[in-house]
């Protein structure tokens, strides 16, 4: 720090810290499965943040003697020059929904958190902050997320969420109004509605329309200060294609002057100016974008040439032995528990352990080939099942290609809603029918 003295010259102070921390961040999870569609779960966990420096407040001269009052005032003499660590632990319940169908997901939980010496930014009316270990906090709260396919193609979201985080013990007036926690708004809202309508298979039509709610908050720059609620409107449309996306978008659709956060100077603030972050105004523009995926897979080489046939011998050679018993036929065995998300051929995250299993089972038994098959279920038409059973098909092909399997071993087809294995009259029947599977074709005998 650089103070000009009384005569005009430079007289340069340093500070320094040290900061060495470290912390053990255990998690437990206990999970319950109810049935085929309902997932019962507990988690506690701990987490940790490692300490820092501070800037240096000056305590002496004009500013400094009335900053030097402002630490007095929450019992300091000077602003230390670096805050400690502090630690959180974690309690949740909660579940996990999903109909057999796949047309419904209910997510919801319940937690409570105990966050002890809270890293906090400290204001003073003088302009400089600092940040302290200022409280220990307890935070209560629940969540909800629903997801449902009103229509082929045509999906509600919404979530929301209560957050209470109040400070319990130790905490520096100056840092919060009403013994809130800063920046952690009570309540938050989302909801959005997405529709893709399939011009051919290689073509789609896309949009959204989405809705998020922020209540207020409690932030600081020279003091602590309200920030007010505000909800945000985004809209989106365009083209999709198998490696591209072109879409209109316009956010902010009304216009909303809402503030997200306190942006505190560099060194010092102004007592009587909030410097505060902003959203976006009304914006609007085109998104263009291109998945760079691999190349078509390289040519199966060519047979080696038949070997010379042996020289004649004098006497007769013995009868060849009998041919070895052909190959057994290929069987179609189906991928329990890979999954996509509704409507689309993206795959869920729990397929992964699945398709791994294939690609180890595809490396030992020396396959010639293996045909990946997808199916559907008879709900929507004909046609656009056909085409979603051959993008789910491609998705499993492309997934054991990129991790391992050699190119010219997979060939991938979709059925649409041919060869049901049960009856489409029931969600159960359904859920059987949307499936993938794998035909392997054992080597050729030698």
């Amino acid at each position: 720090m650089c103070v000009i003295e009384s005569s005009g010259t430079p007289n340069n102070l340093y500070f320094m810290t040290q900061e060495r921390d470290q912390g053990v961040t255990p998690k437990f999870n206990l999970s319950y499965q109810l049935d085929k569609e309902m997932l019962l779960y507990t988690t506690l966990a701990q987490g940790f943040r490692p300490g820092g420096g501070n800037q240096p407040i000056p305590t002496s001269g004009a500013l400094g003697t009335q900053c030097l009052a402002n630490l007095q005032a929450i019992g300091l003499n000077s602003a230390p020059l670096g805050f400690n660590p502090d630690k959180v632990w974690s309690y949740e319940v909660g579940e996990k929904f999903r109909d057999g169908e796949g047309r419904l997901t209910i997510n919801s939980a319940g937690y409570f958190e105990n966050w002890q010496h809270i890293q906090q930014n400290i204001p003073l009316l003088c302009g400089f902050p600092f940040t302290s270990n200022a409280g220990d906090a307890h935070i209560y709260g629940a969540e909800l997320e629903v997801t449902a396919l009103l229509l082929p193609g045509l999906v509600a979201s919404a979530s929301g969420s209560w957050n209470h985080a109040e400070y319990i013990a130790n905490a520096v007036p100056t840092t919060t109004i009403d013994d809130r926690v800063q920046n952690s708004p009570e309540i938050q809202l989302s909801a959005s509605l997405a529709y893709r309508y399939p011009i051919n298979d290689s073509l789609a039509i896309v949009s959204r329309v989405e809705n998020n709610y922020v209540g207020s908050r409690i932030d600081t720059t020279a003091q602590a200060n309200y920030l007010s609620p505000y909800d945000l409107t985004n809209l989106r449309a365009g083209l999709e294609g198998d490696r591209w996306t072109a879409a209109l978008f316009v956010n902010n659709v009304t216009n909303r002057l809402a503030l997200l956060t306190n942006a505190s100077a560099i060194n010092v603030n102004i007592p009587t100016l909030n410097r505060t972050a902003m959203e976006q105004p009304l914006t609007f523009g085109l998104d263009l974008s291109f998945h760079f995926g691999r190349g078509a897979p390289a040519p199966a080489a060519a047979p080696p040439p038949p070997p010379p046939p042996s020289p004649p011998a004098p006497p007769p050679p013995p009868p060849p032995p009998p041919p070895p018993p052909p190959p057994p036929p290929a069987q179609e065995e189906v991928l329990q528990g890979v999954t996509f998300v509704t409507n689309s051929d993206k795959l869920r995250p729990e397929s992964a352990s699945i398709l791994d299993g294939v690609v180890t089972r595809i490396e030992r038994c020396h396959c010639s080939h293996v045909d990946v098959r997808g199916y559907t279920d008879s709900t929507g038409t004909r046609e656009y099942n056909q085409k979603l059973s051959e993008r789910r098909a491609n998705a499993v092909k492309d997934y054991l290609e990129a991790h391992g399997v050699a190119p010219g071993i997979l060939s991938a087809q979709g059925f649409g809603e041919e060869n049901p294995l049960a009856s489409n009259a029931t969600k159960e029947g359904r859920a059987e029918n949307r499936r993938v599977t794998v035909r392997f074709t054992a080597p050729a005998a030698q």
